[in-house]
């Protein structure tokens, strides 16, 4: 073991090359890129989004990289990356490290992207093969921190591994001395922030977590590379991340996976705009629903049985008044839905939608119960039972979720996702550049020319 354990992700982060990289690492980045880039567009979408921005414009005035899906608003690095995270978690779009409880890009991305930008405005040109590298070595970074983990959230995970994870991508795309990229994550380490309560709440400052430990990734590579020096012991030490974050985990197998594990390959890409916790019981409510020809007048009521992390993250219950965050993350109020329209997207959490009073009579017939599964962060086996009207009990046990490596998208799915994001997000004339600047990124000399059509 080395003597300080950033010691190994900095080498890690820092030797990583895209001729080092597997063609299935390559193909598993590229997707999730492409993913990215449309659930930050569509993230626009969300009107807290434009509230966001427009806060931030008075936080400064340099222009150095765009906020997506506008025309023109040029920000400051640290504003920029805030903004674009924020869009990105907002709608809960974004794909998860099941096995981390992490979203590996949702931190990662808007902050390369940002910095990628602010290079090119001082002259300096990144290229496709290295920005997508940079990507990779922070969704190991970001996801790995999670598998180590022992012990469920309370810290809000997406957030603080993806700040961590994204200090390794930049250190990768800057390619710094060993000591600064050490410093840069003992200062971010100081300002990594964010914990579940507004989960519980279904709180608008969810996804600002996730905008905050963007802006500070960017903020504290600046530092570290001022001449400001931070911690080294901050995954293994009295109050590093395995004793203060995370309650508990194991460092050493998180540095010895890094360079042997792509979880970039491990990456579930979403198929639903909610909790990924729901994903399970959604799709298997969809497939009962086709192969019986259901409606939701034809179900009495539904028993659901998951894991005791997924009954913490979606079991509550639907009310009036549920806001869109809260009902994003509402297994109750989806089910319905699901039923209803055989689909749940943007459009089911519009105002009207959340004030339907069939919905929420239905929701009251929905029963959500923990499990004894005795693993705190598992997603599965969930189980689903619907009770019909006439006495006809139909269950369905998932074991895997649609989205994740064992039972991925299909490239057609994906690449609808993608265009409807983009569509939704104002950017469907030039949906076709977009995915093909990101099918061709090895090939790209200047991935601004994708940045820029965000």
């Amino acid at each position: 073991m080395v003597e300080n354990l950033v010691d190994a992700v900095v080498r890690y982060a820092l030797t990583a090359d895209a001729a080092t990289l597997s063609e299935d690492v390559l193909t598993a980045s590229t997707n999730l890129l492409l993913d990215a880039v449309g659930v930050g567009l569509v993230g626009k979408t969300n009107p807290d989004a434009s509230r966001a921005l427009n806060v931030v414009k008075t936080w400064g005035s340099a222009a150095e990289a765009s906020a997506w899906g506008t025309s023109g608003s040029r920000l400051p690095a640290g504003s920029a990356s805030f903004v674009n995270a924020f869009q990105m978690h907002c709608l809960e779009f974004d794909a998860i490290h099941e096995p981390s409880v992490v979203h590996p890009t949702t931190v990662v991305f808007p902050v390369i992207a940002a910095w990628t930008q602010r290079e090119k405005a001082q002259g300096n040109v990144i290229s496709g093969a290295k920005f997508l590298t940079a990507f990779a070595v922070g969704v190991d970074v970001a996801a790995g921190l999670g598998r180590a983990a022992s012990t469920p959230l309370q810290f809000f995970r997406p957030a603080t591994a993806g700040a961590l994870g994204s200090v390794a991508a930049l250190s990768n795309l800057r390619q710094v001395a060993p000591d600064v990229a050490a410093s840069s994550f003992g200062v971010v380490y100081g300002a990594l922030s964010g914990t579940m309560q507004p989960h519980t709440e279904g709180a608008q400052v969810l996804a600002l977590q996730i905008g905050f430990n963007a802006r500070s990734a960017i903020h504290s590579f600046d530092l570290a590379e001022s001449g400001f020096q931070g911690p080294r012991l901050i995954l293994e030490g009295k109050y590093g991340y395995f004793r203060l974050i995370e309650a508990g985990g194991d460092p050493i197998s998180f540095v010895e996976r890094l360079g042997h594990q792509s979880e970039a390959a491990a990456t579930s890409i979403k198929p639903f705009p909610s909790g990924r916790a729901t994903h399970a019981v959604l799709d298997a409510i969809l497939g009962l629903r086709s192969e019986n020809d259901l409606t939701v007048k034809d179900v009495a009521k539904v028993e659901i049985s998951v894991p005791p992390m997924v009954y913490d993250l979606v079991g509550r219950p639907a009310s009036e008044g549920l806001t869109p965050g809260a009902a994003r993350l509402c297994l109750p109020y989806l089910v319905f839905w699901i039923l209803q329209h055989g689909s749940v997207d943007v459009n089911t959490y519009s105002s009207d939608r959340l004030r339907d009073s069939e919905a929420l009579s239905f929701a009251a017939r929905v029963t959500v119960f923990p499990d004894d599964n005795p693993d705190p962060n598992a997603f599965n086996p969930q189980t689903v039972r619907l009770f019909l009207q006439d006495g006809t009990v139909l269950e369905r046990t998932m074991t895997a979720t649609l989205g994740s490596p064992e039972r991925p998208l299909t490239e057609e799915d994906l690449l609808r996702k993608v265009n409807d994001n983009l569509a939704l997000g104002g950017r469907a004339n030039v949906a076709s550049a977009i995915v093909d600047n990101v099918r061709g990124i090895l090939d790209l000399e200047d991935v601004t020319q994708l940045l820029d059509l965000m």
